[in-house]
């Protein structure tokens, strides 16, 4: 055997280990391009996620005060209707009252629906629970806490 013979495998070896360095170097950029692409995509979904998550806290609060303004207003006609001295005024007080709580449940259903949409199966467990008196709530540690909290009211009256 050629005693260059040697030094030229071990050249061969070094070659192919470079081509398939350079290979998997190669591959880098492509890979890195679609991770950013990814990271991007999921960025954009966090970013649309925390602007549904405002927009929906905004109208549930918005709902909240319209309900508790409706309350307040049957509350002070209630009150007003003890007051009244013709059967017309107390008429007329009775029909804002029912106009108050009318309002009140439009306002309740205008912020159910979007819990509907978002969990169908909760959304449907709740309202069937409620309109059969029942305290629910549609997140299980709420729900055993409204229960205790009645259970305990219960017990001390």
């Amino acid at each position: 055997m050629h005693p260059h013979l040697k030094y030229l495998i071990e050249l061969q070896a070094v070659d192919l280990r470079l081509i398939e360095i350079r290979e998997r170097m190669s591959r880098f950029p492509k890979r890195l391009a679609e991770l950013e692409g990814r990271v991007t995509a999921v960025r954009q979904q966090i970013t649309t996620a925390k602007d549904a998550l405002t927009g929906s806290l905004k109208d549930r609060k918005t709902y909240e005060m319209d309900v508790e303004q409706w309350k307040e207003r049957a509350k002070k006609y209630r009150n007003q209707s003890g007051e009244v001295k013709t059967n017309e005024a107390y008429k007329a007080l009775q029909h804002e009252i029912q106009n108050a709580e009318d309002e009140v449940a439009k306002a309740e259903d205008r912020r159910g629906p979007r819990l509907s949409r978002q969990c169908p199966k909760i959304w449907s467990t709740t309202m069937s629970a409620s309109r059969s008196g029942m305290v629910v709530s549609p997140w299980p540690k709420s729900a055993a806490r409204v229960a205790a909290s009645a259970a305990s009211t219960s017990v001390r009256t």
